[in-house]
């Protein structure tokens, strides 16, 4: 279905919203794909008829742009790398998958972006029709302006002080230039016009109107492109974390450790996950707690994974917040079934590096998730779950904290 703000923008000529909201329909969300290109058709009709008199006028022709066709070699030389048995692998597969990735942000903020940012710049061609270049522009504004009111002309002077405003309607309060107040202004109107050509001389107006026709004609086969990219991006990962997963299944004791660590009664406590971009990190969390930027948990841990969730997570610019291991926290829920709240003021001297989902300070974190909230570590990169001997679950849902030293000497 069209968009109906889409629609009232186009009845309103509203190039800001059709470029800056509807051009986003370029890029792949699966759930809406039939409406994203519904969208680009009526966007593509409505350009292409404000378009079609100047492209018939100066005889221009509809070119494939050069990101297209760079793009469709390198889904080319995409589809031969995904069909060779060699790369089966999660490094083979990972690199295939930066290709896409930069090959979709080359087309994305490399090149559509200037689209749905080029109001101003589709303005300027529908108001010069003639595609005048810049240069040519100038001269004509300035012809114009001079037969109107020749540049020799004296002008009329204010004679009074810059702030005396009652009297600038009175004619008593002006001269006319003398020759030489004229010769100085002529003088440098001719300099700021001189200058003012050397920064247009370049603008080539036909070159951008070509620009513009041939990625309007070609606006579905964009999407067509773009969608393609997505498309393969998720078959690729949806095969490197089967690979992922097998991996870590075929070790019958890790994936046994690993479900028994997140089997949780969701009617008296919620588990949230957390993503280290180490081991060291990980275990240390476990002993000393989870500090935190904010006081609200979900900005550094995501809710109820599943097994495969978890051994396949991993965010970063790099993929590596969560690649190596996560940190399991447990949430009790009151009697009314609402989540306690387990995040404390932060009176601890613990130094560390964030990682999650936080958003980074500086100096010291001001919250804290004490240690008894913190059920254990799944250590990913050497296949361990490490259970943090200072909990243990009742059947209130409510920790207990246990002295270890204290047991020992019993």
């Amino acid at each position: 279905m069209v968009s109906q703000n889409l629609l009232k923008a186009i009845e309103e000529d509203d190039l800001n919203y059709i470029l800056g909201e509807g051009l986003l329909s370029l890029y792949a969300t699966s759930s809406y794909k039939e409406d994203d290109i519904e969208n680009l058709k009526v966007i593509k009709n409505y350009l292409s008829k404000l378009l079609v008199p100047i492209a018939k006028e100066k005889g221009i022709e509809v070119e494939i742009p050069d990101k297209i066709i760079k793009a469709k070699k390198a889904l080319e030389k995409v589809d031969k790398e995904m069909k060779d048995p060699n790369n089966e692998n999660i490094s083979s597969l990972t690199k295939i998958i930066g290709e896409l990735s930069t090959l979709y942000d080359s087309l994305g903020a490399g090149w559509i972006l200037d689209f749905v940012t080029g109001e101003a710049e589709l303005s300027n061609i529908l108001k010069n029709p003639e595609l005048k270049n810049g240069k040519v522009l100038l001269l004509e504004e300035w012809e114009k302006e001079d037969k109107e009111q020749p540049l020799e002309t004296p002008r009329r002077v204010f004679i009074g002080d810059k702030d005396d405003w009652e009297h600038m309607l009175d004619e008593n309060m002006y001269r006319l230039e003398t020759p030489e107040e004229v010769s100085f202004r002529v003088a440098n109107t001719k300099k700021e016009r001189y200058q003012a050509l050397k920064e247009v001389g370049s603008i080539d107006n036909v070159a951008t109107f070509t620009k513009w026709w041939s990625f309007v004609n070609n606006l579905l086969e964009t999407k067509d492109i773009i969608s393609e990219i997505v498309e393969k991006m998720g078959e690729i990962s949806h095969k490197k974390n089967e690979i992922i997963l097998n991996g870590f299944k075929d070790d019958e004791e890790f994936y046994s450790d690993l479900l028994d660590i997140m089997n949780h009664d969701r009617k008296k406590e919620v588990y949230w996950y957390h993503g280290t971009s180490d081991p060291t990190t990980g275990y240390n969390i476990v002993d000393q707690g989870l500090l935190l930027a904010q006081h609200n948990i979900s900005t550094t841990a995501y809710k109820e994974f599943t097994p495969e969730q978890l051994l396949t997570y991993s965010r970063g610019f790099g993929g590596e917040i969560g690649v190596d291991g996560v940190v399991v926290i447990r949430q009790p829920l009151d009697e009314t079934g609402k989540p306690i709240n387990i995040i404390r003021d932060n009176k601890t001297d613990i130094s560390v590096v964030q990682s999650g989902l936080g958003i980074f300070k500086q100096g010291k974190f001001e919250y804290i998730i004490p240690s008894e909230y913190i059920v254990g570590y799944v250590d990913k990169h050497n296949h361990k779950v490490h259970k943090n001997p200072k909990v243990l679950q009742n059947d209130n849902a409510s920790p207990q904290i246990i002295d270890i030293e204290a047991e020992k000497n019993d």
